[in-house]
């Protein structure tokens, strides 16, 4: 997202928990947007149990602030178990998906570049995961040699290097796990009740347009 839609998101998505507490006393407005824990009534979201249809009101009052905002969303998943069943010895799957989400941040900010005649650039803004410094070795190895694949190139759009926060730090990451969550539900789950599957449509439909890219290899 360009640095200018970043804050109002941000203040937009704490309004949304704003109002959550107002109206649900067992809610705290730092609560964090954990996708799984929302949906599920894990976690902080535990003492919401008894309300899904609460629960996915704040859902999608989530997708809803993020739909008003200049926010676009890359996915890019791996099959696990194809994977192993294509390769004898198959790499780690995050830092597979992680060098594929930074290969497609690079050709969009290449792509604005372009298009827009403004040269323009990504910072990259992770949650917090294992292995920092080897995913941080992965981007600096690209963004001088280049990647590797059928579509390596150098990642010469991404500037410094990877900046890992906890998640419940920042209302933008926890955006990212919204989206992340919705587009693997539609992607891979097959809802079993008709209500549900039109309601996770219903809610895939406001986040559809900021989806400049997203799959599952292979």
């Amino acid at each position: 997202m360009p640095e200018t839609a970043a804050r109002p998101l941000a203040a937009a998505l704490d309004n949304v928990m704003l109002r959550a507490a107002s109206s649900f006393d067992v809610l705290d407005p730092t609560t964090e947007l954990h996708a799984h824990e929302l949906v599920n009534a894990k976690g902080a979201w535990k003492p919401m149990k008894a309300m899904l249809r609460a629960r996915i009101g704040i859902f999608e009052a989530v997708l809803g602030a993020i739909a008003e905002h200049d926010a676009k969303f890359i996915a890019e998943g791996i099959d696990r178990t194809k994977l192993a069943e294509r390769y004898a010895t198959p790499d780690d799957p995050h830092p597979l998906a992680l060098m594929y989400v930074m290969e497609r941040v690079n050709e969009y900010t290449a792509q604005i570049t372009r298009t827009s005649g403004i040269d323009t650039y990504a910072l990259v803004v992770a949650d917090e995961v294992d292995q920092h410094d080897e995913h941080r070795r992965s981007l600096w190895v690209g963004q001088r040699q280049g990647t590797w694949g059928y579509k390596a190139q150098v990642l010469d759009r991404i500037v410094d290097t990877i900046h890992f926060v906890p998640s419940h730090s920042t209302r933008l990451i926890q955006a990212s796990d919204v989206a992340t969550y919705l587009y693997r539900r539609r992607a891979v789950h097959s809802e079993t009740d008709a209500r549900s599957e039109a309601a996770w449509a219903r809610l895939y439909e406001l986040l559809r347009p900021q989806i400049v890219r997203a799959r599952i290899w292979p």
